[in-house]
């Protein structure tokens, strides 16, 4: 159901089934989907190549020692190839262990020639290590670079190319991942944040 209200968000989460000291809980005031479509609109319709939504929360952020904002990206950024990301998520993690506590992988982008992708508005990474990617439960999940001493949120988490969307294979050597790229969809964040706030 695409109620804002029914969205309740952690913030410097780090175990999923209990509380961390510094954790924040706040709630959905407005759910916005990609590109601002509201109820029957959205229903049904999978359209993964702007794999995007934002959500208002109802009250104020404090930053903390787990608690930071990281930054977007200028439109038209392109990550080079090879460059280094970090993948995270409390998805399944198929016998590798636990799910319990927040996961991360390193991941390196990939060319065109390597992977099926919207260039345009998707960005493919590969696991650097072998057997650890992103699996079901992580998607939404931000894929973190750090450039200049910054960290950016480049991506969100959308699919895997072994399988689909909704079940598939997870973590297998040849596996790549495909992400939404933010760099392409900042300026409908920063339109969004401006008409909500």
């Amino acid at each position: 159901n695409p109620t804002a209200s029914n969205w309740r968000i952690h913030l410097g989460k780090h175990h999923k089934y209990k509380k961390d000291p510094l954790e924040q809980i706040r709630y959905g005031k407005r759910l916005i989907i990609y590109p601002d479509l509201t109820g029957d609109n959205i229903r049904g319709v999978i359209d993964m190549t702007h794999d995007i939504a934002m959500i208002k929360l109802n009250a104020p952020v404090q930053f903390s020692d787990a608690v930071r904002p990281a930054c977007l990206p200028s439109l038209g950024w392109t990550l080079p190839t090879g460059a280094l990301c970090y993948a995270t998520g409390w998805g399944e993690t198929r016998g590798t262990g636990s799910n319990h506590a927040l996961k991360q992988t390193d991941v390196s982008m990939m060319p065109k020639s390597n992977c099926s992708y919207e260039e345009d508005v998707q960005i493919c990474v590969k696991n650097r290590v072998g057997f650890q990617s992103t699996c079901h439960g992580d998607s939404g999940g931000p894929l973190s670079c750090k450039l200049a001493g910054k960290w950016y949120v480049m991506g969100a988490t959308s699919f895997g190319t072994l399988g689909n969307f909704m079940h598939g294979l997870c973590a297998m050597p040849a596996q790549r991942t495909v992400f939404m790229k933010m760099s392409n969809n900042v300026d409908w964040v920063e339109k969004m944040i401006q008409m909500y706030s």
